[in-house]
């Protein structure tokens, strides 16, 4: 679905990822979402999930005066709609937002109350160069790495635990 982030578990070491890229599992090998609770997947330490919140599309096929992501919803930028839901869960340790250096301020004006480490870097010319300057600010203890679009604000919390059940077998 494209309102659930995706989740990776990060490389034991640092995060090169480079150079081993190629010898990981699917997504979706890793993450199964237990829908009911069932036993069978290890829920995810508290503070120990890193969340990379990729903001640097132009969305030019929109056609608006500036980037879909912050725009206002509810009176508020798309973007800090994920960045809020995201900051409100016990599981997330740091979030890393990509985002044009010229639109950094409309996250650190929201971040003076949140209580979770929030880093910038700029993105990249395609969408994975993005995913990848996020991966290299990113905490090499982390659990997991959860990717999400901040142009899809509808992304709750309860979506998030879902996929924050794994099983490694």
């Amino acid at each position: 679905s494209p309102l659930i982030p995706s989740f990776w578990r990060p490389w034991s070491g640092s995060c090169g990822v480079a150079q081993r890229r190629s010898t990981r599992r699917s997504h979706s090998a890793i993450c199964g979402a237990e829908p009911d609770g069932a036993q069978g997947g290890e829920a995810v330490k508290e503070r120990s999930v890193s969340v990379i919140l990729l903001s640097g599309g132009q969305g030019k096929r929109m056609g608006a005066n500036m980037p879909k992501q912050y725009l206002p919803l509810l009176g508020v930028p798309i973007a800090l709609h994920s960045l809020r839901t995201f900051c409100g869960m016990k599981e997330v340790k740091e979030v890393v937002v990509v985002c044009d250096p010229s639109y950094k301020n409309v996250f650190e004006g929201s971040v003076e109350n949140l209580q979770i480490p929030i880093k910038f870097t700029t993105p990249g010319k395609e969408r994975q160069d993005s995913v990848f300057n996020g991966l290299q600010e990113i905490d090499g203890d982390s659990e997991l790495v959860c990717v999400h679009d901040s142009a899809r604000p509808l992304v709750s919390s309860e979506d998030v635990k879902k996929v924050t059940f794994y099983d490694l077998a």
